[in-house]
């Protein structure tokens, strides 16, 4: 069992409670060569990936919510600039349509948090519909 020390209890209990909230999001990334593929994601470390994108090569994160079925996904265009998407009933039999916004940084994150914390973000980026050439998603 782990020891809490007096006067952080409160602290660790809601740290658990937050985590089984969480519990049903994974993301993947890719950033200098390294690849992550579908592992559990916490906010703060959602962040930390994020902050430590290489804006300069190939670089995309993203999360889904196997709760609700959405995905956001992220390209980093610049120090403070990124690109985000989401894709339009996603998954099996996807016919191409997404929404995508291009943004700087702190309006970024926010969507990432209010995402974990299965709050609106839908409005929180100057949202665009667009399709998928076909031979990326037939």
């Amino acid at each position: 069992m782990r020891q809490v020390l007096a006067g952080t209890a409160h602290v660790a209990a809601q740290r658990v409670e937050g985590d089984t909230r969480y519990q049903e999001i994974t993301y993947y990334m890719c950033n200098r060569g390294r690849s992550i593929r579908d592992e559990p994601a916490d906010l703060l470390k959602s962040l930390s990936e994020m902050a430590g994108l290489d804006w300069t090569g190939e670089n995309f994160i993203g999360f889904h919510n196997h709760a609700t079925n959405r995905v956001i996904q992220f390209i980093r265009r610049g120090p403070d600039q990124w690109y985000a998407e989401e894709l339009i009933s996603g998954g099996r039999g996807w016919d191409g349509y997404f929404w995508c916004a291009h943004a700087e940084s702190d309006p970024v994150y926010e969507v990432v948090r209010r995402f974990f914390e299965e709050e609106p973000w839908d409005r929180a980026l100057p949202w665009k519909m667009g399709r998928a050439d076909k031979r990326y998603w037939s």
